[in-house]
């Protein structure tokens, strides 16, 4: 890991011990080998800097996914993911993904802001009367109760 910046190799070595730990894979030298040295081509000061170059299968993609995704998953906490438009859902003790990019309304971004823990502003415009009905409008029926269920005879 020689002439790779002391973040970059700190990184690395965290993502390989989770890899190992909690994904339960061993890393083969050659990959590592391979990885390393496209780190140290590009001269990334952090391992979010690197761009994925080489083969697309194998081996070696698992692995950099791998070692990033730990990588960045020790350095965040859920007060920086809620920032963010796409949530790894692993800071908040569940598995997946949450992309909140397709969502355009207006109220759905301030739930998001909401769930995220930050202050809504208080809403725009004249306020609605607190009854919901309206002056001169009745609230709706209440349904009748469904009607007792009355015991089989026993044969």
């Amino acid at each position: 890991m020689r002439g790779l910046a002391d973040r970059v190799v700190c990184e690395v070595l965290l993502g390989l011990q989770q890899r190992c730990r909690l994904d339960g894979v061993k890393t083969k030298d050659s990959d590592l080998r391979v990885f390393v040295e496209h780190l140290r081509r590009q001269q990334v000061a952090r391992l979010e800097d690197y761009v994925r170059a080489g083969p697309t299968v194998g081996t070696l993609p698992a692995l950099v996914t791998a070692v990033s995704t730990h990588s960045r998953r020790a350095q965040s906490s859920t007060e920086d993911e809620v920032g963010k438009d796409i949530w790894d859902l692993a800071l908040f003790g569940h598995s997946g993904m949450l992309d909140f990019t397709g969502i355009r309304q207006k109220l759905a971004a301030a739930g998001r802001e909401a769930v995220g823990g930050r202050r809504l502003a208080p809403p725009s415009g004249p306020s609605r009367p607190p009854h919901q009905f309206g002056p001169g409008r009745a609230p709706p029926r209440r349904l009748p109760d469904p009607p007792l269920a009355r015991p089989r005879p026993a044969r």
